[in-house]
């Protein structure tokens, strides 16, 4: 779990969106695991996988009776495609703290006024329309300002 946990790093793999990253991988790889008999995440023995994953693990609010309730889903799984999104550096960035910029806390600043970008790319993930194409002008656009989204 350190892989998708940490934070820290001098390879460009540091911060916040890339443990994001991490993180979506991991969840990607336990759901293609779920399929493999040999592994840890086989969930046919519901009371087991929820051992493995529990016991001195992980810690969950889910009960062993949720499990099943959940589990039920899974039957229809064929039936299902998983679409993924993650909300990346190509449409947030971290423009510094304060006195290097007039944010006096940690924050993500949109790319584009409004998060027009991201709010059409996860539209069009949603109505299955064209694929993302994240607009990327500068490395660090300190020229952007955000604005909210006004209502048409």
């Amino acid at each position: 779990l350190t892989f998708a946990r940490s934070r820290k790093g001098n390879n460009g793999e540091g911060g916040d969106l890339m443990r994001a990253k991490r993180q979506h991988l991991l969840l990607q790889g336990m759901i293609e695991a779920i399929s493999q008999p040999e592994s840890i995440f086989w969930p046919m023995a519901i009371p087991k996988f929820y051992d493995a994953v529990t016991n001195n693990r992980m810690y969950t609010t889910l009960t062993l009776d949720d499990v099943y309730y959940l589990w039920d889903f899974y039957k229809d799984r064929d039936n299902y495609t998983i679409e993924s999104f993650v909300v990346g550096d190509e449409y947030i960035y971290h423009p510094g703290m304060y006195p290097q910029s007039p944010y006096h806390a940690w924050v993500f600043v949109a790319r584009e006024p409004g998060f027009a970008n991201l709010h059409r790319d996860i539209e069009s993930k949603l109505n299955k329309t064209v694929e993302s194409a994240p607009l990327l002008n500068s490395e660090h656009p300190q020229n952007v300002q955000s604005q909210p989204s006004q209502a048409p």
